[in-house]
């Protein structure tokens, strides 16, 4: 049995086995909770009306040691004769530092990358890996399985999630920038921990305590929820949105 969540264009595949009652969220393993948290952005932006256009999991795996290049580059090896269907692309790499991406387009605007990197440091070699699932198209499904099948396959079942959604919106009307994000904050439960404002830009920081333990900030506060809003004055009234759990991971 799966449950579909949609909004406009995006839509999201969340498998659940029989009846299945909801747990408070803190209580939720890491992949329900990730989802979950997305099933909240995404009734915001329901709410508000806004026009999502992108959204991204991102999977930060846990450093660990290699002890030789010809290592790193057996894992990485591996892991191309695994999965055949990812196009591989060699990075710029130099004497301390080695990097590759593997890419791969699952049709419906949905694409995976996952990027391998050894750096030099102090007599050792660390490596890193990271996992990204893309959606930048129109119908983009996403079920809960092949997140945890990559993870589990690229050893990261520990690896910090991050999930985040880009939209737009025309109706801001009056509002200001920081009494949306306020707004905003208020509907997903979290209480503003910082700010930062300009005339064209708002970025609020939250903490919603029913999530994760989040990411601490300098006034030794703790966020787990991020909301960015920016107008471009060259198109009149549109404002771009970013929702991120716990930060927003690209440029807003």
């Amino acid at each position: 049995m799966q449950k579909m969540i949609k909004a406009g264009f995006l839509a999201f595949v969340i498998g659940i086995c029989g009846a299945m009652v909801f747990a408070p969220l803190h209580e939720k393993n890491k992949d329900q909770l990730l989802f979950a948290k997305a099933e909240a952005m995404l009734e915001l932006a329901r709410q508000e009306q806004l026009h999502v256009i992108s959204w991204q999991v991102r999977a930060k795996g846990n450093e660990e040691v290699v002890h030789s290049k010809g290592e790193y580059e057996q894992k990485v090896d591996a892991f191309a004769a695994e999965h055949p269907t990812f196009e591989r692309q060699p990075l710029e790499s130099n004497q301390d530092s080695w990097s590759e991406v593997f890419i791969q387009d699952r049709g419906n605007g949905l694409q995976e990358v996952v990027k391998w990197l050894a750096v030099k440091d102090e007599g050792q070699i660390i490596l890193m890996k990271s996992y990204e699932l893309i959606a930048s198209a129109e119908e983009s499904v996403f079920d809960q399985a092949l997140l945890k099948e990559r993870l589990n396959r690229l050893e990261m079942e520990s690896a910090l999630l991050f999930y985040q959604l880009t939209a737009e919106t025309t109706t801001l009307n009056d509002d200001s920038l920081f009494a949306t994000g306020k707004r905003y904050m208020e509907q997903l439960g979290a209480t503003i921990q910082e700010v930062l404002k300009e005339e064209t830009f708002v970025s609020l920081s939250a903490y919603n305590n029913e999530w994760d333990t989040g990411i601490a900030l300098e006034n030794g506060n703790n966020m787990n929820v991020q909301v960015a809003l920016r107008q471009n004055p060259d198109l009149g009234q549109q404002t771009r949105v970013t929702l991120g759990t716990p930060i927003i991971t690209t440029e807003y």
